[in-house]
């Protein structure tokens, strides 16, 4: 008989996701399960991690002590879809917060999730990342370097990460003249200086430099056109940059691009972007919340300053400082009072429910798919994505051969002989390095005999 190994999966998708949304009456269940599913995430990429670090001693013992190589790299996207039955509203937006590991040369991993509100900046994301003890010592213990774009290079963001203590990296909106700076500590091939300066906006200047320190490193924007170019970039960093790597600093910074945005197009490819729960509740913006934040900030900076007064020797002058003080105080929770009684008029997808738990199924099956892959000694094969594995393997037609301890599944295959190869390849590592079962049986993956015409 003829069978449809993706359509069939799909199918059978559908009829799970059904049935758990059926039996999904609480959301204490529903949060239970996506707590379990982070546990697992989490477990999925620190078994995986020591397997592809080059730098792994002989003695297995001393690995816990010793500081991996890894690379971990932190994007935000946001997606929203049309209801027919809500006359083709729009969703509103759901920004969520993918974080990426990668250890050595081994393949990319997801590592952490997490859900935010519409217009929500990036270091919401950061913070989620952070917010575990366990994961915070994890990341501080086993990742080199941190990596975000532009949208995590404010001031407070990065006097957030360097008192948390993670070696970030990231880049400066604009550009600067190369001709305006002094004294280069190197370079290039091209005759064009690389200036490193202290960061004192992120660390204050009386304290003393050590070899991590913030610093700005400002790199040609464009090497390639040697003297002729006279912009430069500022990167700002609180990492050990070792080797050359200050003289590649714009390759080390563009490496997120294969590491990290290539893997979330891949996700969006295979339809992470669609919506998976309807349910809308009522809260407050992510500017109201931003407000809020700012101004007990500032209420606890003034309740500092009365606390140092109240310390000083009593005096008019003392009384005075302390009522005006005060009076700011009372103006400050005032404020953030009436922003707290204004009308819910927002609409947001809460975290809780089946959006997350299929998101982290997703990535949990794309990080399974990328560490089978990584066993490969072709090239071609490690770099497959999601979506082409569907296209040369499991999308295609197959004819099922059912015994009673095995099921042979003979695969159509493709026509082109380029991708042939590429699709032997991967009924190899299902075979041998990652066998399927089906109840209790061997599923073994054959190539069909192909009676079509080679178009290569």
């Amino acid at each position: 008989m003829q069978l449809d190994g993706f359509r069939s999966h799909r199918r059978q998708s559908r009829l799970h996701f059904e049935a758990l949304a059926s039996h999904a009456n609480t959301v204490r269940r529903t949060k239970f399960n996506v707590r379990g599913l982070e546990h697992q995430l989490r477990s999925q990429v620190g078994e995986n991690y020591r397997q592809f670090d080059p730098s792994r001693p002989a003695n297995h013992g001393q690995a816990l002590t010793l500081r991996l190589r890894g690379y971990l790299l932190t994007k935000e996207w946001a997606h929203a879809g049309p209801i027919g039955a809500l006359n083709n509203k729009l969703l509103a937006a759901v920004y969520f917060g993918v974080s990426t590991v990668r250890a050595g040369g081994g393949p990319v991993l997801v590592y952490h999730l997490s859900w935010h509100k519409p217009a929500s900046p990036l270091v919401d994301a950061l913070k989620d990342l952070h917010a575990s003890p366990s994961r915070h010592i994890w990341l501080t213990a086993h990742v080199r370097r941190q990596t975000w774009d532009r949208g995590g290079n404010g001031r407070g963001v990065l006097r957030w990460a360097y008192d948390q203590q993670i070696p970030y990296l990231t880049v400066s909106n604009g550009w600067v003249y190369l001709s305006a700076q002094k004294a280069p500590l190197a370079q290039l091939l091209t005759h064009q200086p690389v200036f490193v300066r202290r960061d004192v906006s992120v660390e204050p200047a009386t304290a003393t430099p050590v070899a991590q320190s913030p610093r700005v490193v400002i790199f040609p924007a464009h090497p390639a056109q040697g003297t002729f170019g006279a912009r430069g970039l500022r990167y700002r960093t609180n990492g050990a940059l070792e080797g050359d790597e200050v003289l590649r600093l714009d390759e080390v910074y563009k490496a997120r691009w294969p590491e990290a945005e290539n893997q979330f197009k891949a996700f969006k490819a295979i339809g992470f972007e669609v919506n998976r729960d309807r349910v809308r509740v009522l809260a407050t913006s992510r500017g109201t919340d931003g407000a809020i934040e700012r101004l007990e900030a500032r209420d606890d900076a003034r309740q500092g300053e009365i606390d140092a007064l109240c310390e000083e020797s009593p005096s008019a002058r003392v009384f005075a400082k302390i009522a005006t003080r005060v009076r700011k105080q009372e103006g400050l929770r005032d404020a953030a009072d009436a922003l707290r009684a204004q009308p819910l008029t927002k609409k947001v997808r809460p975290p809780s429910g089946l959006e997350m738990l299929c998101k982290y199924l997703q990535v949990m099956l794309c990080n399974a798919l990328a560490l089978v892959l990584a066993l490969s000694p072709i090239a071609a094969v490690r770099a497959l994505t999601p979506r082409l594995v569907r296209e040369l393997l499991w999308g295609r037609s197959a004819t099922a051969d059912a015994a009673p301890r095995c099921v042979t599944l003979w695969i159509d295959p493709v026509p082109e002989a380029r991708q042939r190869l590429q699709q032997v390849e991967l009924l190899r590592l299902f075979n041998d390095a990652a066998p399927l079962r089906l109840h209790g049986a061997r599923i073994r993956l054959r190539l069909a005999e192909h009676r079509g015409i080679d178009s290569s």
